[in-house]
């Protein structure tokens, strides 16, 4: 997400929500430690979706 964020002259301090796609509710954890990472205490607002759909990211 940065490499696209930095493509258009902005950074993840820019984002104001996220929406997340997960397939496994057990995922989230997971999800909690990359936005601690990412975000550094600077949480976008999120939305969490469990889903058995897929989909593909475009490139």
């Amino acid at each position: 997400m940065s490499e696209r964020l930095e493509q258009v002259n902005l950074t993840l301090d820019s984002v104001v929500k996220v929406d997340v796609l997960l397939r496994d509710v057990w995922d989230i954890p997971v999800m909690e430690k990359v936005f601690q990472q990412r975000f550094k205490g600077n949480y976008p607002a999120r939305k969490t979706i469990s889903t058995e759909f897929w989909i593909q990211r475009r490139s």
